[in-house]
């Protein structure tokens, strides 16, 4: 029946679709003449009030897409819009009533079993009846034997008195036994007419309740759509704000960087004013230097006279020197002599400093660990069974005096590695959350060594990842991959 009832809707829905199909070629048709006409109109009026109108016109119909062309045939033939509009309608409504034919045959065969079921029950009630009917019959019978059975004894009354007092107390026996039966099937008349009364008020309840599951569920399917839709539009706008804030947080550092190189031009600019400046007071004092040295060449040459004077007094000056220097070449034996002792106090120093390395060392190789960590080459690592944000598993390390863990080398990296036996993503203490590109662990210390996996750190589909998190596969080695810091992972502490 429901098969039925599809087709003849889809037959209904295709003659629809054909008629308003038929209606909106004939109309494109006739608004297509229209629309080449109203071209033509417009590009003699340009052609008359500009020498360049060909060009427009060209333009016109080269880069006027189709885009262009439909808006303006739904602008001069609303007609069109409105046989879209009533197809669409057409579809809505056909959908409609195909889902609320299925959703009344379903409640129909609800409502048909709920139906037998009270029909069933009622059958039951009324099999109880009867056979509480026959046993009242039995009853009546047995009554009807006692009474005969009184009535034989009355007739032997005369023969013994024993008898007769036994049958006087037999037959009191019996009338407390009718009586009480008479009161069972009173008692049993009036559960009977209660269970008419109660069945009426079921039938009254069912019908009350089809009546409300029908309501309810109308409202339930509206309150599922509607759901449906804020869903879709919460995934929308959510996606909208994480593009959002990524091309916010790219405008900001691309902000940073034209500003640290505006003040550096600023700077430049100052400089090359101060250089400026600087060469036009050169040039100022050259110029008087240039007057200043005519002059002193006259004065130079009485200074020659003196100067030679002066080589006499020079000659003796060197004399002086000459001892002064004897005297520095002993001074220069003396601190050579010191210089030799400073060298053994340092090589003592350098055998002092090997010595605390290797105690150091020793002290580092007899470190313990606290419970539930790994020790490897003098640090402790501790894996962690649930997830967290890496801030939050950060703050958790230092909780324990310890940070993130630091990766610099082969062996501590093949260590890690051993630790898992199955897939594991696991924060570690790496980020370039300070300047996007520039990786430093958490000790302040640049990245050196990587263990980068293939094609990373990618910013996989334009997302701030500025955290790293190590990567183990069951199937080979782990690697490192960057990852957005707000992601759950495990965390890995090194003490």
């Amino acid at each position: 029946m429901e098969a039925v009832k599809a087709s003849a809707y889809l037959q209904l829905f295709a003659c629809v679709f054909i008629h308003i199909f038929l209606c909106f070629n004939s109309h494109f048709a006739a608004d297509e003449g229209d629309l080449k006409m109203s071209v033509a109109y417009n590009g003699s009026t340009v052609a008359a009030m500009d020498m360049d109108s060909k060009i427009g016109y060209k333009q016109f119909f080269s880069e006027g897409s189709k885009f262009q062309y439909s808006v303006y045939a739904l602008r001069n033939n609303p007609f069109r819009l409105a046989a879209a509009c009533f197809g669409l309608l057409c579809v809505l409504l056909l959908a409609v009533v195909i889902g609320q034919s299925v959703h009344h045959n379903k409640v129909e065969r609800d409502h048909q079993s709920n139906l037998s079921s009270t029909i069933k029950e009622k059958e039951n009630l009324q099999e109880r009846l009867s056979t509480v009917q026959k046993q009242q019959k039995d009853l009546q019978t047995t009554n009807s034997n006692l009474q005969q059975t009184n009535n034989f004894l009355s007739k032997k009354l005369g023969q013994t008195m024993t008898n007769n007092n036994l049958l006087i107390a037999e037959n009191a026996k019996l009338q407390t036994s009718e009586s009480e039966l008479k009161t069972s099937n009173t008692a049993l008349t009036k559960q009977t007419e209660e269970l008419k009364v109660a069945n009426e008020e079921l039938d009254k309840s069912n019908t009350n309740l089809v009546t409300a599951k029908n309501y309810i569920q109308t409202q339930y399917d509206l309150m599922l759509k509607r759901r449906n839709e804020l869903q879709e539009s919460y995934a929308t706008v959510s996606q909208e704000r994480n593009n959002l804030q990524n091309q916010f947080n790219n405008v900001t550092r691309a902000k940073e960087l034209l500003q640290l190189d505006y003040d550096t031009l600023v700077k430049d600019v100052e400089h090359l004013q101060d250089r400026y400046n600087f060469s036009n007071n050169e040039k100022e004092m050259l110029e008087s230097s240039h007057q200043n040295l005519t002059m002193s060449k006259e004065t130079l040459q009485a200074s020659y006279n003196s100067l030679t004077k002066a080589t006499d007094k020079l000659r003796a000056a060197l004399e002086s020197l000459t001892r002064e220097k004897i005297e520095l070449e002993e001074n220069y034996k003396n601190v050579s002599s010191e210089r030799d002792r400073l060298r053994v106090v340092a090589h003592n120093l350098t055998v002092e400093r090997d010595q605390l390395l290797a105690d150091n060392d020793r002290l580092s190789t007899d470190k313990k660990c606290p419970t539930g960590w790994k020790k490897f080459q003098g640090s402790c690592y501790y894996i962690s069974a649930g997830k967290k944000k890496w801030k939050d598993s950060r703050d958790y390390c230092k909780m324990k005096k310890a940070d993130l863990a630091i990766i610099k080398t082969q062996e501590e990296m093949r260590f890690l590695n051993n630790l898992f036996s199955s897939n594991k993503e696991v924060w570690i203490g790496l980020t370039d959350g300070g300047l996007e590109g520039q990786w430093k662990w958490v000790d302040g210390t640049p990245l050196t060594t990587t263990f980068w996996g293939d094609n990373q750190p990618n910013s996989y589909d334009g997302r701030n990842q500025d955290c790293v998190e190590f990567w183990h596969l069951a199937s080979r080695d782990g690697s490192w991959n960057d990852e957005h810091c707000n992601v759950e992972n495990n965390w890995m502490c090194e003490m």
